[in-house]
């Protein structure tokens, strides 16, 4: 599987980490991160959940078995956020 040359950072809860939708995320090149696991080292979690672009809770976003085969129309926003539109966008926060 090819890496995205646009990443997104996406914070997860620790069971959706391990379903294999969000391990493809992973191997992709995405940086999925846990509270439990790899969390960014930011104590503050009101200013620190700005880091994500994604973030997959259950009450942050209502994420059911149904919602995962839009996960690409959520990363595809994120990535517009992050980097601009277009391909060719360069725009990096």
């Amino acid at each position: 599987m090819a890496k995205t040359n646009r990443p997104v950072r996406l914070l997860v809860s620790d069971d959706l980490y391990q379903r294999p939708e969000i391990q493809a995320l992973i191997e992709r090149g995405h940086m999925v991160h846990t509270p439990e696991h790899d969390f960014l080292g930011i104590e503050d979690w009101s200013g620190g959940l700005f880091n994500y672009d994604v973030i997959l809770m259950p009450n942050a976003w209502r994420m059911f078995d149904s919602l995962l085969p839009y996960m690409d129309t959520v990363l595809k926003a994120a990535r517009e956020r992050r980097y601009g539109k277009g391909k060719g966008a360069t725009n990096a926060k």
